[in-house]
Order: C-alpha cells, then structure tokens, then sequence
C-alpha cells in the first residue's frame, strides 16, 4: 500500500491473527483515525465491516450503511478480484465495538470512501459508548445522547436550559442562549 490513509476511507485488510471473537480474515475497514496520525505513525484506527447479510444484531455499537453511502474504486475491487479476494459490494454494518489499531502494511488496498457524513456520526456516537467517553462515572454506562441523568443509577450529568439546549452542569451560561443556568440570563447576572 503506497498511499496515505485518510480518515472516512475504506480498506480492504487482513486482520489475523486474531484471538476469540475478534473480527478477522480478509475484510473491509473504514478508517477513523484523525490525519495528523494516519501521515506520521506506521498504524491507523479502523474498524472492521461486515455484509449485512451477516447475522450481526443492530445496536448502539452496530452501525448500518448502505452501499449508496460510500463511492466504491471499481479498479481497486476488480484487482483484488485478481488477487483472489472477494470484496462484496452490498450494504453492511461498522462493527464500532471492533475497532483497533492496526499496522498500515495490513491495509491491502483502498476500495471506496463514505461520502454520507451521517454514517460517520453516527459511527462518531457509536465509539463514545464503546469506549465509554461519555459515560456515567460511577456505574460505567453509556449517557444518552441529549439525556440529562444516567439511565442506570439516576445522577445528572447534564442539566436543560430553558431554551432546551441540554448542556453540562460544569457550564455556568448556556453556550447556546447565554443564559445563566442558575436561573437568570448572563445579562442580569453581568449587571448586578
């Protein structure tokens, strides 16, 4: 592989050995990590896809794509075609539980890139919970996207303002209307 991976790209790579349940064999993977790293480091962050045909449950870790979203490199699937691969050009599913560093020497070829940006956000919300970015701290499950409590132990994370911007409770203002969540507007507590 001579060309620099770039985030939202899809490879095709060879994921063994692997160990237990970890997705393996010859597939495709959609590159997540940011750009500064897939140019400097001698790995990227992929994770690993699979056909939709494939028993796979959807879940918050599980994210579908149709076929349509991404454009497909005709050439690249037609040399691996040559090269005994079989890349399957239907809709699938990002495995975003799956995800891992890997060596770029196990990226075999770039075969499309997504161009719905509503299947990298999603996988984007996806990740969060996998990794537990935005989760409770106390018993480790995922927070909802626009929830205010833990949906497991109760605690507030978040807090509404009255302009229904859900945001942190470490903010003072809203960043959204400027209001105090406190109660009172920014203005009024400027002025007093």
């Amino acid at each position: 592989m001579s060309k620099t991976p770039v985030r939202c790209e899809v490879f095709w790579a060879n994921l063994e050995p692997v160990r237990g349940s970890e997705q393996g064999g010859f597939r495709p993977v959609l590159i997540i990590s940011n750009n500064l790293m897939n140019e400097s480091a001698p790995f990227v962050i992929g994770i690993p896809m699979t056909r939709g045909s494939e028993k796979r449950k959807i879940t918050a870790f599980n994210i579908p794509y149709k076929l349509s979203q991404i454009s497909i490199d005709k050439n690249a699937v037609e040399e691996l075609s040559e090269m005994g691969h079989l890349f399957a050009a239907v809709d699938g599913i990002v495995l975003c539980n799956q995800g891992r560093t890997m060596a770029t020497d196990r990226l075999i070829c770039r075969v499309g890139v997504f161009v719905d940006m509503d299947v990298i956000r999603c996988v984007e919300e996806a990740i969060k919970h996998s990794y537990a970015l935005e989760a409770c701290n106390f018993c480790g499950i995922p927070l909802r996207t626009g929830g205010v409590t833990c949906s497991r132990c109760g605690r507030a994370y978040r807090t509404m303002c009255a302009c229904k911007a859900v945001v942190r409770l470490e903010f003072n203002f809203c960043p959204v209307c400027g209001r105090g969540l406190k109660g009172e507007s920014s203005e009024q507590i400027r002025l007093n």
